[in-house]
């Protein structure tokens, strides 16, 4: 603390942005732990139905044991995730005290080792604890945090709510990944041990897949056994109607027929029978239909494979015979690389001299309904598809053949980040482990941080070869790369105004066109600051889908609070407003002038009106917007 108050002392405006010296500075000069919270986010879809009856039943009996512990179980694709976001929504909206975690955001997000890490799953839930619910952990505020502290501060919040006749409740989703994902109880058995047993006022869900006893941890059996997990039921007919009627503007030339409260009857009652109300089905059976231009109709559905009550993955076996054979071997190639192609990039790969390029195209589309077209190309849209097709028998003979294939795309053919990101462990995958356990080094590290490489798989690359270190009993080379792990994680988790100074370079040069594109991917591995200047960079190229993008969630993570900003590090108003003082000077909607001017007056009583609208002025300037500044000037209060 000393050297930094001398540093402090010698320059001016540190620290930033004035020179002010404010406790979160004393904290950092003092290496106080600042809490850092993981996205917690999970997308609900805009045609979400839950089944209600369940939905209340479940809510009452969460609210009404006051502590305890309950498990939510169902099979892949019945909407556990989702349900559990709707449910904390819910007692968001009825101000009833609630926290989550989300070991995975689902399959347009790559589930991150840190989300796995009971250390950053547990400091992720005490940030959230003290953004929402400071007045519940009272003193234990002036604390330097430790995750080790989640339980004395769930018991502290516990004891809090219970005086005011309230239940914290505290949701933790999808505890089947972590044994998916590392083979490994270790990092879940030690979160459950700061959840459990649950303080007094405090009620504990979790939700999971229902899978072996060996791939739970005994603690969680010994406070949850398994003949009292609850199981979330499918839709039944009424809500498979309400969701029918979602999406009657998908068939306009249906608009007639879709307006009839007996023809949304009628269709209900047919993807009733076919799907028995399996959310998944029901998103596969609609997509199938508008993939082939279909008409919505009951014969249709009837022509499409079903979903007996066994789960999804009967929907997959039927369709697995109804599909021709070259579609089957493309979703044998995504399944054995697990890594999103381009849709291009399949033709080039499975058909190198572009000899059958209609009838791979063909084959794509008769499996598209299964997938999603994101930022970085095809991807499955449930995880539940590629365990369905990994477990064929059949795939071992395909897998090494397409294996080969990819990595021989991957060499000659790919673009320069899925060529760094899947190389070596496509490689690793066909049995030479050679180069991903010699690759990473120092220099890679700091040639992948200044290349702007995501987070995860730089994470992901370190831990698989550290994990090939181990298997050689390796112990130099396995310090080595943990040492190297910790930088990467250290550089990537804590340096956000470094990387976000960096990226106007890297985004200037173009080095790498796809740059914006995988950055977009991974759009929470972002800060505001990043996402302003890729908003920018998209307004040079003209792409207004991006820019509105960045804008949107820039917006969404300040009405959620949900900014890179530790808890406790009282933020100024420029750290938190300025992103979207930038993003309205950028854009040429004249709309957004005078809501500008409505937020400056709106902050007259804290005295900073006159620097945002200087701020303001400043940024129209800097993007020659002339329109928005004319249009400013002739509003009354800037007269």
């Amino acid at each position: 603390m000393k050297e930094q108050l001398r540093f402090w002392a010698c320059h001016r405006n540190e620290p930033p942005p004035d020179g002010f010296i404010g406790l979160a500075d004393v904290r950092r000069a003092a290496h106080w732990h600042e809490l850092e919270g993981l996205a917690q986010e999970y997308a609900i879809p805009d045609d979400y139905v839950p089944p209600q009856t369940f939905l209340r039943d479940f809510a009452q009996n969460v609210l009404r044991r006051r502590t305890g512990c309950l498990v939510l179980s169902g099979s892949p694709g019945i909407g556990k995730s989702t349900f559990i976001s709707h449910l904390y929504k819910g007692f968001q909206a009825k101000n009833l005290p609630a926290v989550r975690y989300h070991y995975s955001l689902g399959t347009n997000h790559h589930t991150s080792g840190f989300r796995l890490d009971h250390l950053r799953a547990a400091e992720s839930l005490m940030h959230d604890l003290a953004r929402d619910h400071p007045q519940a952990l009272g003193p234990l505020l002036n604390e330097n945090p430790r995750p080790e502290d989640l339980h004395k501060w769930l018991a502290a919040c516990g004891e809090y709510y219970a005086g005011e006749g309230k239940t914290l409740t505290v949701l933790v989703d999808g505890l089947d990944h972590v044994w998916r994902e590392r083979r490994s109880l270790l990092e879940l058995t030690r979160l459950l041990e700061y959840l459990l047993p649950p303080p007094e006022g405090v009620m504990l869900v979790f939700a999971i897949q229902p899978v072996d006893n060996d791939q739970l941890t005994p603690i969680l059996l010994r406070h949850a056994p398994r003949d009292h997990w609850v199981r979330l039921p499918q839709l039944d007919q009424p809500a498979v109607e309400q969701w029918a009627r979602k999406h009657v503007h998908d068939f306009p030339s249906q608009a007639e027929q879709m307006q009839s409260a007996v023809f949304i009857g009628r269709l209900a009652f047919a993807i009733q029978r076919k799907g028995h109300g399996h959310p998944l089905h029901l998103r596969y059976t609609l997509k199938a239909i508008l993939e082939r231009n279909l008409a919505f109709t009951e014969e249709a559905i009837a022509a499409l494979p079903g979903c007996p009550h066994e789960g999804i993955t009967a929907y997959y076996k039927e369709l697995w015979h109804a599909i021709p054979e070259q579609s089957r071997a493309i979703m044998h190639l995504l399944a054995a690389t697990h890594f999103p192609w381009p849709s291009q990039s399949i033709i080039a790969c499975l058909d190198p001299r572009h000899e059958h390029i209609a009838r791979i195209r063909d084959d794509v589309r008769q499996v598209a309904h299964l997938l999603v077209h994101d930022d970085l190309g095809l991807r499955p849209f449930h995880s539940s598809l590629f365990a369905f097709v990994t477990q064929l028998p059949e795939h071992q003979d395909y897998r090494n053949p397409h294996l080969h294939k990819a990595l021989l795309w991957l060499q000659k053919e790919a673009p320069d980040y899925w060529r760094w990101a899947y190389t070596w462990k496509v490689e690793d995958a066909l049995g030479n482990d050679a180069p991903l356990n010699q690759g990473p080094n120092r220099q890679w590290v700091v040639e992948a941080l200044a290349a702007r490489r995501p987070s995860r798989d730089i994470i992901s690359l370190l831990h698989s070869s550290m994990e090939g270190a181990l298997r050689h009993g390796d112990l130099p080379r396995l310090v080595e790369l943990g040492l190297l792990h910790d930088y990467g994680t250290e550089a990537c988790e804590y340096h956000h105004g470094i990387r976000a100074q960096l990226l106007y370079t890297q985004l200037k040069l173009e080095d790498d066109p796809y740059l914006p594109t995988w950055l977009l991917a991974d759009m929470d591995d972002l800060t505001d600051g990043e996402l302003v200047l890729i908003a920018e960079h998209a307004l040079t190229q003209g792409d207004v889908e991006v820019f509105n993008r960045c804008g949107d969630t820039v917006a969404a993570r300040l009405r959620n609070d949900c900014q890179h900003l530790a808890v406790g590090s009282y933020p100024s108003w420029q750290q938190r407003h300025m992103p979207q003082l930038a993003l309205a000077a950028m854009s040429d909607d004249v709309q957004l002038v005078p809501h500008m001017l409505d937020f400056a007056v709106a902050n007259r009583e804290h005295g900073i009106s006159q620097e945002i609208l200087s701020l303001y002025c400043e940024h129209l300037r800097a993007q020659c917007n002339i329109d928005h500044l004319r249009a400013l000037r002739a509003l009354p209060c800037c007269g």
